[in-house]
């Protein structure tokens, strides 16, 4: 018995020696891989004219069929395009380089003409920032899918959405609200008539169900976004302003019936249990 423990051991023992002499090959392998991919792009770095860019052109120009690529080639390609990404990334204009705007997460490119955003501690390109405002708000049009119309937000400047706008093919504001609502995907928001005692999330009132239930639910004039968030259409503005007090008092979203026409029913609570 005590000699097949020992045995035993040393079958385990050399697995693991075996184990460990594979992962180092293994290891040495693509090391040597790497060096010879490193080797030969030196040497073709060396045949190259002054513009690196101009080489990479080249050969992705050229017109090679499937049966005559070059693996090498195909390689070195790879290994030029990831040298000349790194190159690209670091030609972004730094934090110094960009101008302070009244929002301490976005800067300005004058060069450039466009709007960087503070994102995950790097100041990124923000293609959809249009302009920045005094108090430090800022401005996101976004072009519409399948459609000639743009969307603009406004935003304040702790990144929350306080207005939306559909702006048309010619540059204007969409005046009819109807419109902007279906175009932007708004629901209109519809309460049911009679109010239920309690509050939202606890209440019972068999009552209000049935007078409901005969009852035609009353527009209250606000719309909600795919995100539920409400706002109230202003006619001065052309554009859709978010009540963020409404949303503070509005029920839970249980006690919501989305209907398939773009409308969407609440229940109201008087705030007082039975």
């Amino acid at each position: 018995m005590y000699v097949l423990k020992i045995k035993e051991r040393e079958l385990i023992m050399a697995n693991t020696y075996f184990k460990m002499l594979n992962i180092s090959t293994r290891d040495q392998f693509k090391e040597n891989i790497i060096s010879e991919v490193q080797r030969n792009l030196t040497d073709s770095a060396k045949k190259i004219n002054e513009s690196l860019y101009d080489a990479v052109a080249d050969i992705k120009s050229n017109k090679v069929s499937g049966k005559d690529l070059d693996i090498n080639i195909l390689l070195k390609y790879y290994m030029i395009n990831q040298f000349l990404k790194e190159t690209k990334e670091e030609e972004i204009p730094t934090k110094q380089k960009l101008e302070e705007t009244t929002n301490p997460n976005i800067k300005f490119d004058k060069v450039e003409n466009k709007f960087y955003k503070l994102t995950d501690k790097t100041f990124e390109i923000a293609e959809t920032i249009k302009e920045v405002n005094e108090d430090g708000s800022y401005i996101v049009i976004e072009e519409k899918i399948n459609s000639s119309y743009k969307t603009k937000k406004v935003y304040d400047k702790n990144d929350v959405l306080t207005k939306l706008q559909l702006i048309t093919s010619y540059g204007t504001a969409e005046s009819n609200k109807h419109n902007a609502a279906e175009i932007l995907n708004m629901r209109r928001e519809f309460a049911k008539k009679h109010k239920y005692s309690g509050y939202s999330g606890n209440s019972s009132d068999l009552v209000a169900s049935l007078l409901n239930k005969i009852s035609a639910p009353v527009e209250t004039g606000f719309y909600m976004d795919r995100a539920c968030n409400f706002y109230k259409w202003s006619e001065y503005e052309k554009a859709f302003i978010r009540n963020l007090q409404y949303e503070q008092h509005s029920p839970l979203m249980r006690d919501y019936e989305f209907e398939e026409n773009s409308i969407v029913i609440k229940k109201e609570y008087t705030g007082i249990l039975k």
